[in-house]
C-alpha cells in the first residue's frame, strides 16, 4: 500500500465479509520524527483495532535483527483463554469464539534510508461480534503519519 491510512482502509473494508478472512499488507514511511519500531507496532496495533473492530492480546516478540515484530492473539478467541477467577472482571469480560485468530504485526528496516517498512498479516478464520464499537473521533490511519 502507499501508506498507512490507505492499508487500514482496506483492512476495515476486508474484515466486513461475513467468512473467515486473511490479510496481508505492508507500507513504507518516513521514519522522521524517529520513532522506535516498537512504539511504531503498537500504534498499527491501535489502528488494527480502530479499524476491524477486533481487540488482540500480545503472543510474544519474536527476535529480529533490523527492527520489531509482535505476535497477537485474537482477546475473544476461546482458545485462548486465559485462567480467570471469579470476581468482577471475569464476569465482565466479552464473548468468546473459535476464531483462532492470529495477527503479526513489524516494523523493520527498508532499502531507503531513512524509511521503515510496517507489514501486517492477520488470519481470523470465525467472524464474529467485535471486541467493542470504536468511535472514530478521528480518521482511520491517521495516527500512522500522510
Amino acid at each position: 500500500y502507499e501508506n498507512g491510512v490507505e492499508m487500514m482502509e482496506a483492512l476495515a473494508k476486508f474484515f466486513k465479509c461475513p467468512e473467515d478472512s486473511a490479510f496481508f499488507g505492508s507500507f513504507d514511511i518516513l521514519n522522521v520524527p524517529e520513532i522506535p519500531d516498537r512504539d511504531r507496532v503498537q500504534l498499527v496495533t491501535y489502528e488494527i483495532w480502530r479499524a476491524t473492530g477486533y481487540r488482540f492480546t500480545i503472543k510474544d516478540h519474536p527476535q529480529t535483527k533490523t527492527g520489531h515484530t509482535t505476535r497477537f492473539w485474537c482477546s475473544q478467541d476461546v482458545h485462548r483463554k486465559y485462567r480467570q477467577t471469579l470476581n468482577v472482571a471475569s464476569r465482565m469480560s466479552k464473548n468468546r469464539f473459535p476464531c483462532r485468530s492470529r495477527l503479526l504485526v513489524s516494523s523493520r528496516d527498508t532499502e531507503t534510508p531513512g524509511y521503515r517498512r510496517v507489514t501486517t498479516r492477520m488470519y481470523h478464520r470465525f467472524p464474529h461480534e467485535p471486541y467493542t464499537e470504536t468511535q472514530r473521533l478521528w480518521p482511520l490511519g491517521s495516527s500512522l503519519g500522510p
